[in-house]
């Protein structure tokens, strides 16, 4: 019998099968769309889009059982390299990214792909939806027993009733561009957490901006493995940078 999360939404294995049935043929497409001419960019940009919602729909599945094989890793150094890779891709002014992370270690125990793509998606958010005039500042850092990282804006920000249901599974307040993914962003966010023992919190306000904050535990680790370098997450054409920041990043040529 198939359980659904205790966030709703689809079960699990259903969420695979939907994640196995848009991989497979994206993989005979994607090469093709990848050698269109600058007029067919907008092809290419909605391969990246299907690919993100496979990556999403993958994870939710992973995200509600024990991940096997979780390490420790290093939050601030992860957090320090996606933020310099964002801000060499994503077509914006020069200042509007800010922050940073990688100062002294941030040992946690978690999967180093799940907490990847849930940071790319909580910066995504506020790419897609703080509007162009607002400044992201995503950070990562020490609070007692836990490692922080907070994405925040200083955007449009959410209605009280858009927030209630912010993080459901599958919920999309639309985006501007027409393009919404499938909703599953700040859940991942909330799965992780509770997965790895930790906690997410979302507030916003309209007019004031958006403010996600996940804090995990810290684990004792005498050496942590270094996280990919911005440039080395920029040089795969399927990394989870281009992935999963699609819908506001400039995609490799």
């Amino acid at each position: 019998m198939e359980h659904a999360s205790v966030y709703g939404g689809c079960p699990a294995p259903v969420s695979r099968r939907m994640a196995a049935a848009v991989r497979g043929p994206l993989g005979r497409v994607m090469p093709a769309l990848t050698a269109l001419p600058e007029s067919g960019r907008a092809s290419l940009r909605g391969g990246y889009q299907l690919l993100r919602c496979a990556e999403n729909l993958e994870l939710y599945a992973a995200l509600q059982r024990p991940a096997p094989g979780a390490g420790p890793l290093d939050l601030g150094a992860l957090t320090a390299s996606l933020l310099t890779a964002a801000r060499e891709v994503c077509r914006t002014r020069p200042d509007r990214l800010q922050g940073g992370g990688g100062l002294v270690p941030l040992p946690v125990v978690c999967g180093a792909r799940s907490l990847t793509a849930v940071i790319l998606n909580l910066l995504a958010n506020s790419l897609l939806y703080a509007g162009d005039a607002a400044t992201i500042r995503m950070e990562a850092w020490r609070q007692g027993s836990r490692a922080v990282v907070r994405v925040r804006d200083n955007g449009h920000g959410m209605s009280p009733t858009v927030q209630l249901r912010a993080c459901a599974p599958f919920f999309s307040a639309g985006s501007p561009d027409g393009g919404a993914g499938l909703g599953l962003g700040l859940t991942l966010a909330a799965l992780l957490a509770r997965q790895a023992g930790g906690v997410f919190a979302l507030e916003s306000r309209p007019g004031h901006g958006t403010c996600t904050t996940l804090a995990l535990p810290l684990c004792p680790a005498a050496s942590l493995p270094a996280p990919p370098t911005a440039a080395a997450l920029l040089e795969d054409r399927y990394s989870p940078v281009y992935v999963q920041l699609c819908q506001s990043c400039i995609l490799p040529g």
